[in-house]
C-alpha cells in the first residue's frame, strides 16, 4: 500500500462530515492458505469546519501498502496489497512470507490491525489490547491537502477471531495552519507553551467497540516540524496554502507557538495563548497567517558578518561602494567598527567618547574593547579569539600593533590589480578600496551635513558633477580609535577610512572634517573606519597551512641555521605568503619568510606559521649538536655518534638494521643501496631520477661497456652528493644519510683513516677496524669501528666481506671524473680512489 496514498486516505476520511459511514473498501488477507475477506472503513470527523477546504473523498489503494495484523494471536503478521489491488478502492492483501514474524505465541480473543506498518507488539490488556513499541515522529513530510506520510495512526479491533470486519478508529487529531504571503516554506514546527509532549514513544490501548487512546511517554519530544523539503512550498499572496500536522490529543493548557522557516534563511513564530485542545478524530483550524520572505540573494548585494542584507551597493564612477561601513549593525554598531590596518576584526567605540580631546558622554556598543599594551605577532592579532581587543602600539615597532611588518595585509596584488587577502574585514565579495578609488571617490563632494539618521558627515559622488540624478554615497564622520591610548576621539566631528595601500610604515587614509577632504598616511595600529568597495576577483581562501614537522628536535650550534616547510592548500589560494612567529625568540628567530629559522639557544619554543586564516605549529626543541642522536631510514634511533678530529661520525653504517649489521652498499652519487649479495641487478647507465626513484631502490645498476666506471648519465656530475664545497660541504637530495647527517668529505675520510688498529679485530660479531684519527691508536681513544662489508663490484657481483671495507666520501677525484675518492680498504692502509658505479658502504657524520 503506497504510504502516500494511505496517508491521503486516512487524512480525507478523518476530516469528511458524514451522516453515516463511507463506502467500504474490501480487503482480502491470506492466511493459512485460506482466504479471507476483510472490510475496512474508517471513521468521520465531526468538526464541520474541516469540510471547507477538502476537495473529493475518493482514495486508492497503491503499490507498497502495508499493515501490520495480528490474526488471533500475539505474533506480528506484515500483508502487501497485491499488485491487482492497486489503484483500486477495493484491495486483496497477501501474506509477506519474506517478513519474520515476531511476538509472543499467545491466543488472544480478536482480530487486531494497526496503520501505519511497524513493528508494533500487541498484549491484551483486560477487555481491550495494549499495542507497544510504537513512535510518532519527531518530524512529518508535507503532503498537499494531507497529513504528512506514516504521520497519522489508526487502529482496528474485530468482535472476535472470526470477525474479518476491521474499522479503523483514528489515534490523532490534525491541525491544520494557514499561510498567505511570499516566499517558500521550509519548515513549520508546532510547539507548546507548557512543554506538552507530541512525539516521541507512545502506547495505545484499543478494544473491539471502544475508542482507542493514545498515552505519550514523557520523556517524548516537545516539538513535531512538518518538513516541507528543500526547495520548499511557495506561498500565494491570497490564497491560503494549508499545512497539516498530525498531533496526539493534547490539551495546549498555555496555547502553542508556531515556528515558520522558509528556503532563505528566514523565520518567524506564530504563538496564542488561548487555551487549545486536539481531540482524536478532530480537526483544528487556525486563522490564515501572513508569512513574507526575504527576497534571495543578488549578485551585487552587500551581506554583512551578520547576515544582514543592504541590498546592491552604490556604483560611482566605475567602482561599487558598500551601502554601509564596515562592521555595521542597526543597533549595537551605527557607525560601524573601526579597524587598525590589516587585521581582519575591527572593534566598537565602547566606553568614553572624547570631541577635541575633552570627555564627552558615552558611546554604548553590544562590546566595549579590551585595551591591550602588548605589541602581537600578526596571527595572534587576526585570531578570532581576540577579536575584541584593540593592540597599542610603541615607537619600537614603527606604530605598527604587529612585531612582523607586512606591506600585503590587505592586498596581495596591485594598487591597478587589487587581490583581496583572507585578512580583508569586508564581507565576501567586497574588499578595502585601495588608494586611488578613495581618491577617485573625493573629488567631489556636498558640504558639510547631516544624514537622515542624524550622522554628521559628507555625501561622495566621485569625479563627475552633482546633480539630482548622481549616484552618490554618505560617509559618517564616525570618529577613530587613538595608537597610543586607544581611547574613541572627534565622532561627529571627524572621519577617517582606510585604503589597502601602504605608506613606508604608515598607510593611506581617507581623512575628513568639517573644513577639508584629504588623502593621508598615519600609523597602521589607528583605529579608522572602512567602506568596502565590490570585489570582482573573487578571493580563492586558503582551506590549510600544514608544516612538514609537529615536533622537530634541532641538534644545532648557536646561531645555526635550520627550515621548517609549509605547504598552503590550495596551491592557487591568493594569498600565498607564510608568516613565522616564535614564542620564544631567545630558542627560536624566524630569519625569513621562507621558513628559514635560527637557533638562538638551547630550549623549546613554538614556531607557528600562518596563511590566511589558517595556522599550523610546530614545537621545536634546540638540543646541542653533540647530543644528537642517529636515527636511522626506519626511524630507529642508533644512539649517539662518535667524536673524532672535530667530526661527530655515526654508530653504525648507513642503511644498517638488525637483520643486516654492516649496512647497505651504495653506488656513488645514489639515494637508496642494497644489501650484499642480494637484489636484482638491471642494465645502465640509468637516469639520475631513476637512481633516487624509491621505486627502484633494490635494483643495482649494472655498468656498460660503454660507461665502465659509472652507473648513471650524464657521467660528469660531481656534486651529486655535495653541492657545496670540500671546506663547507652542502647536502643534497641523493644523499643517503638520515636526517640532520651526509655523506663525508675525503678529508674527513683520510683524517679518520690516519691510525687504526694494528690488525682486524671482531666488534659485536662483525670484522673489521677501529680508526683513531689523528693520535695514535689505543683501546682508550675515541675511535669509530668501522666493519669490512665488502662491495659490490660495478657487474653486479658481491666480494670479500669480512675481508675489505669500501667507504665512499663525497668528493670527486680531481685528476680524473670518472673516478671518485676514496675507496678504503682494509688491505691496504691508505685512501683511493674507484670507480664509481661499485656499491660501496657509507659512514655519515653529522652536518
Amino acid at each position: 500500500m503506497n504510504m502516500r496514498k494511505l496517508n491521503s486516505y486516512m487524512a480525507l476520511s478523518l476530516l469528511v462530515l458524514s451522516a453515516g459511514c463511507q463506502r467500504e473498501g474490501v480487503v482480502s488477507v491470506e492466511k493459512d492458505n485460506d482466504v479471507m475477506e476483510v472490510y475496512a472503513t474508517i471513521e468521520d470527523v465531526d468538526d464541520v469546519q474541516t469540510r471547507t477546504y477538502l476537495s473529493g473523498t475518493d482514495v486508492y489503494w497503491s503499490s507498497g501498502d502495508k499493515i501490520a495484523v495480528f490474526l488471533g494471536n500475539t505474533l506480528r503478521k506484515r500483508f502487501d496489497v497485491t499488485p491487482e489491488s492497486i489503484d483500486s478502492k477495493d484491495a486483496t492483501f497477501e501474506y509477506d512470507s519474506q517478513y519474520i514474524i515476531t511476538g509472543n505465541n499467545s491466543d488472544i480473543s480478536h482480530n487486531i490491525s494497526y496503520y501505519p506498518f511497524c513493528n508494533v507488539t500487541c498484549a491484551p490488556d483486560g477487555s481491550s489490547y495494549t499495542l507497544d513499541n510504537l513512535t510518532l515522529p519527531e518530524t512529518q513530510t508535507y503532503v498537499s491537502g494531507s497529513v504528512g506520510l506514516g504521520a497519522f495512526p489508526m487502529v482496528a479491533v474485530t468482535q472476535n477471531t472470526d470477525d474479518v470486519n476491521f474499522r479503523f478508529k483514528n489515534l490523532c487529531g490534525v491541525m491544520q495552519f494557514q499561510l498567505t504571503g511570499y516566499g517558500f516554506v521550509k519548515s513549520v514546527s508546532v510547539k507548546g507553551n507548557n512543554e506538552e509532549v507530541l512525539t516521541g514513544p507512545a502506547v495505545v490501548t484499543a478494544g473491539y467497540g471502544k475508542d482507542p487512546s493514545i498515552a505519550m511517554s514523557a520523556e517524548g519530544g516537545k516539538i513535531v516540524t512538518l518538513d516541507c523539503g528543500e526547495g520548499g512550498v511557495e506561498l500565494n499572496e491570497t490564497t491560503p496554502v494549508s499545512f497539516f500536522i498530525a498531533l496526539p490529543p493534547v490539551q495546549f493548557e498555555g496555547g502553542f507557538t508556531i515556528t515558520v522557516t522558509d528556503t532563505w534563511g528566514g523565520r518567524k513564530e506564530y504563538s496564542t495563548t488561548k487555551k487549545n485542545p486536539v481531540g482524536r478524530s478532530k480537526g483544528l483550524r487556525m486563522p490564515a497567517k501572513e508569512y513574507v520572505g526575504e527576497r534571495p540573494v543578488q549578485e551585487g548585494d552587500y551581506i554583512d558578518e551578520y547576515g544582514k542584507n543592504h541590498g546592491q551597493g552604490i556604483e560611482i564612477d566605475g567602482v561599487v561602494w558598500a551601502p554601509v561601513n564596515c562592521g555595521y549593525h542597526a543597533t549595537d554598531f551605527k557607525y560601524g567598527k573601526l579597524y587598525q590596518w590589516g587585521r581582519k576584526y575591527g572593534q566598537g567605540y565602547g566606553g568614553n567618547l572624547y570631541v577635541g580631546g575633552a570627555e564627552s558622554g558615552t558611546y554604548k556598543d553590544a562590546l566595549v574593547p579590551t585595551i591591550s599594551e602588548e605589541v602581537v605577532s600578526m596571527e595572534v592579532g587576526q585570531y578570532a579569539s581576540n577579536s575584541n581587543v584593540f593592540y597599542l602600539s610603541s615607537g619600537e615597532f614603527n606604530f605598527d600593533w604587529t612585531d612582523l611588518r607586512c606591506n600585503t595585509l590587505w592586498n596581495v596584488g596591485t594598487e591597478e590589480n587589487p587581490v583581496k587577502t583572507e585578512y580583508d574585514p569586508c564581507p565576501d565579495g567586497w574588499r578595502v578600496p585601495t588608494y586611488a578609488e578613495l581618491d577617485g571617490l573625493r573629488q567631489h563632494s556636498s558640504s558639510w551635513t547631516t544624514n537622515e539618521y542624524g550622522q554628521a558627515g559628507y555625501w561622495f559622488y566621485g569625479t563627475g558633477s552633482h546633480t539630482s540624478e548622481t549616484s552618490q554615497t554618505f560617509f559618517p564622520a564616525a570618529a577613530y580609535r587613538y595608537y597610543s591610548d586607544g581611547k574613541a576621539y572627534n565622532r561627529g566631528v571627524m572621519g577617517n577610512y582606510w585604503s589597502s595601500k601602504p605608506s613606508r610604515f604608515s598607510a593611506h587614509y581617507l581623512d575628513f572634517n568639517n573644513d577639508d577632504i584629504s588623502m593621508l598616511g598615519t600609523f597602521r595600529s589607528n583605529g579608522y573606519s572602512v567602506r568596502c568597495v565590490r570585489d570582482d576577483s573573487e578571493l580563492i581562501p586558503i582551506e590549510s597551512i600544514v608544516l612538514d614537522h609537529t615536533y622537530l628536535v634541532v641538534y644545532a650550534d648557536q646561531g645555526e641555521a635550520f627550515s621548517l616547510d609549509a605547504t598552503i592548500s590550495p596551491a592557487n589560494a591568493n594569498h600565498q605568503t607564510v608568516y613565522w612567529h616564535s614564542d620564544n625568540t631567545s630558542v627560536v628567530l624566524p630569519a625569513d619568510e621562507k621558513g628559514n629559522m635560527i637557533a638562538v639557544n638551547t630550549g623549546v619554543a613554538t614556531v607557528t606559521a600562518m596563511a590566511g586564516m589558517k595556522v599550523a605549529e610546530c614545537l621545536v626543541t634546540v638540543l646541542p649538536k653533540a647530543d644528537m642522536e642517529y636515527v636511522d631510514e626506519n626511524g630507529v634511533s642508533r644512539g649517539k655518534g662518535t667524536e673524532v678530529d672535530g667530526v661527530i661520525w655515526a654508530p653504525v653504517n648507513c642503511g644498517y638494521d638488525v637483520d643486516n649489521p654492516y649496512g647497505k652498499l651504495y653506488q656513488w652519487g645514489r639515494k637508496y643501496g642494497q644489501k650484499y649479495g642480494t637484489g636484482s641487478i638491471m642494465n645502465g647507465p640509468a637516469s639520475l631520477e631513476a637512481g633516487s626513484d624509491e621505486k627502484y631502490k633494490d635494483i643495482f645498476f649494472w655498468s656498460s661497456a660503454q660507461y665502465p666506471n659509472t652507473w648513471y648519465t650524464p657521467e660528469s656530475n660531481a656534486t651529486l652528493w655535495n653541492a657545496g664545497t670540500e671546506e663547507n660541504p652542502v647536502k643534497t637530495q641523493y644523499d643517503p644519510c638520515p636526517k640532520g647527517w651526509r655523506v663525508p668529505t675525503y678529508s674527513e675520510m683520510h683524517s679518520l683513516a690516519s691510525n687504526m688498529s694494528p690488525e682486524m679485530c671482531t666488534n659485536e660479531g662483525q670484522k673489521g677496524y677501529w680508526l683513531s684519527g689523528s693520535l695514535n691508536y689505543s683501546d682508550a681513544m675515541l675511535k669509530v669501528f668501522l666493519p669490512a662489508a665488502g662491495y659490490i663490484y660495478y657487474d653486479g657481483s658481491s666480494s670479500n666481506k669480512d675481508e675489505e671495507g669500501c667507504y665512499w666520501s663525497s668528493t670527486p677525484w680531481a685528476s680524473n671524473e670518472k673516478y671518485y675518492s676514496c675507496r678504503f680498504s682494509f688491505t691496504r692502509t691508505n685512501t683511493s680512489d674507484y670507480s664509481r658505479g661499485n656499491g660501496f658502504s657509507v659512514r655519515c657524520v653529522q652536518e
